[in-house]
């Protein structure tokens, strides 16, 4: 028994398959356990990452945690403050607009080729379409001008023109006449 070798063999890991997510900024979603059970609220913020598993959602007034925050540099100059704290994507669900009951939905086709998102049953119809907020990443810059900034007119004024400097060596014309020399010798 002594001095047998003995091979350890390492378990695979399953495999995290990805989550599909049907719930975007601005749905109003039902919350299905936890301290707020039972209650609605406007989504925030949805972070799909594949580093947060499940996905987190952030819901409007639900899942409060207090946090304190230093507002000098004592012992006991902090406030208070309630900020929301995300909830996994498996604990929401859906409301429906016009019956704000819960459901859940899948992704289909529209006739005209646009993936849209319905609710889940037996053959949606296009009254089922469950309409998705326009998504705004808040990284468009258009329009901010800082103090250290170049003003667009200014930069779209032309300030060099010099007519000595060609950006082509030869015009067209210029090569029909090299292309006649050199046919000609």
């Amino acid at each position: 028994m002594l001095g047998e070798s003995f091979r350890l063999i390492r378990k695979a890991k399953a495999a995290i398959k990805p989550v599909d997510v049907h719930i975007f900024r601005e749905d109003v979603v039902k919350i299905l356990s936890g301290p707020d059970k039972g209650l609605t609220g406007k989504v925030l913020e949805v972070f799909p990452e594949a580093d947060r598993l499940p996905p987190q959602i952030f819901v409007e007034g639900r899942n409060l945690r207090k946090k304190k925050i230093r507002i000098g540099s004592g012992e006991d100059d902090y406030i208070v403050v309630s900020m929301e704290a995300p909830l996994p994507y498996q604990e929401v669900q859906l409301v429906d607009p016009k019956t704000f009951n819960p459901i859940e939905t899948m992704w289909m086709y529209t006739s005209e080729g646009q993936k849209v998102r319905v609710k889940k049953m037996e053959s949606p119809t296009s009254a089922d379409i469950i309409p998705i907020a326009v998504q705004d990443d808040g990284k468009k810059n258009e329009g901010l001008v800082g103090c250290k900034d170049t003003p667009y007119d200014i930069v779209q004024k032309v300030t060099y023109n010099d007519p000595s400097h060609n950006l082509f060596p030869l015009s067209v014309r210029g090569l029909i006449e090299l292309r006649e020399k050199m046919m000609n010798k």
